[in-house]
């Protein structure tokens, strides 16, 4: 008889202790309650981050590195309207390759933000980084049996602990991977920053560089195939403004977020019925913006990983055989398989090998904000 999976954590969330925007001490200006200062976003106790990992992995495609006082490797980046830098606290300059258990940001533009619009950008970024949801829990159970999967985790959880899973809005997620279809991470970021420059609103220039919102789904409508083309977009021209008629024709923006709510597969239809979204992208889009966290992506990293465990899979997959992946990673990790899922796939793309080859990551101690 196989050997049973262990029990995983239920699908519930841990809430923060800490609710209101906690101001770093590093900052100069703390003392005087400045908006503009570093503030602190909370982890559960049990866990890390790595901004690396998190924002470089495929998840999404806007932030970029950027240096900040003192040496710190941070990232900036478009949270609703304003632009934010992210960072990790305490210290020496390569941090943001390293886990650890500090997070900080701060608004950069608007320039002079109220303590309130501080506050909803930190609710924000609490909710797009999943920080009230403790995943030190789920790796320990990730990691435990005796199946090829579980061994692969077993191999991955020390330098790639600190990857969190996204909650993104979900006009950019589907937009964005659209276009990432037989496409790379650097091109795909360019292809939506040439997106956003053209039909997003701008939001301010800091440090040498325009920020944009994301185009909203009416601006989108706008956009022509022939326009798109010669920004570089090439087949993918002509999906944008098509699945932007039809998103429209079903509802609109209220259709979309109203996905949300209904079950798994209910949503991979009416997504697959989208043009240009087939299921590895439905699969993305639901996991990364609709918090159905049991799907699997199946793309050629994961297809390695699933034929190393049933050798029996063909070399490329059918439709039937996307069921089959699913039904491999929920049977190893539950309800939260895709969570799992983006730690393997991560620990597989060729700029993360060296962590996975011998340079575990740093946790960095606790110190003072």
């Amino acid at each position: 008889m196989a050997a049973q999976p262990p029990p995983v954590p239920e699908c519930t969330t841990t809430t923060s202790t800490t609710t209101s925007v906690t101001e770093s001490s590093s900052s100069s200006s703390d003392e005087d309650g400045d908006p503009c200062a570093w503030h602190e976003l909370t982890l559960p106790a049990s866990d890390c981050i790595n901004l690396r990992l998190t924002l470089e992995s495929g998840q999404c495609f806007q932030w970029e590195e950027c240096e900040q006082e003192g040496g710190d490797l941070c990232y900036s980046g478009v949270v609703d309207n304003a632009v934010v830098i992210l960072g990790v606290a305490g210290g020496a300059a390569d941090n943001g390759a390293m886990d650890s258990r500090q997070l900080k940001f701060k608004v950069v533009a608007p320039t002079t933000p109220s303590v309130e619009f501080v506050a909803a950008i930190a609710q924000k970024l609490r909710e797009y980084l999943r920080l009230d949801t403790a995943m030190g829990e789920m790796l320990q159970s990730w990691c435990r049996g005796t199946t090829l999967l579980h061994s692969m985790m077993r191999t991955a959880a020390p330098c790639f602990s600190g990857l969190r899973l996204l909650c993104q809005d979900p006009v950019e997620c589907l937009f964005s991977f659209i276009c990432s279809q037989n496409n790379n991470i650097s091109r795909i970021t360019s292809m939506l920053t040439r997106l956003r420059a053209e039909y997003g609103t701008k939001i301010a220039d800091y440090s040498n560089k325009s920020y944009f919102t994301f185009p909203t789904l009416g601006s989108l409508l706008t956009a022509s195939e022939e326009h798109l083309r010669e920004m570089g977009f090439g087949y993918r021209a002509r999906y944008i403004p098509q699945a932007a008629q039809q998103v429209q024709d079903r509802g609109g923006l209220p259709w979309l977020l109203g996905l949300k709510s209904l079950p798994t597969d209910i949503v991979r239809s009416e997504l697959t019925q989208l043009t240009g979204v087939g299921p590895k992208v439905a699969d993305c889009v639901s996991l990364f913006s609709m918090s159905k966290l049991d799907l699997v992506p199946v793309d050629t990293h994961v297809w390695q990983i699933a034929r190393q465990c049933l050798p029996s899979l063909p070399q490329k997959p059918t439709l039937r055989d996307h069921s089959t992946v699913h039904k491999l990673f929920r049977d190893a990790f539950g309800c939260y398989a895709g969570w799992a899922h983006s730690v393997l796939f991560a620990s597989e793309l060729p700029k993360f090998q060296s962590l996975k080859n011998g340079r575990v990551t740093t946790v960095l101690k606790s110190t003072a904000m």
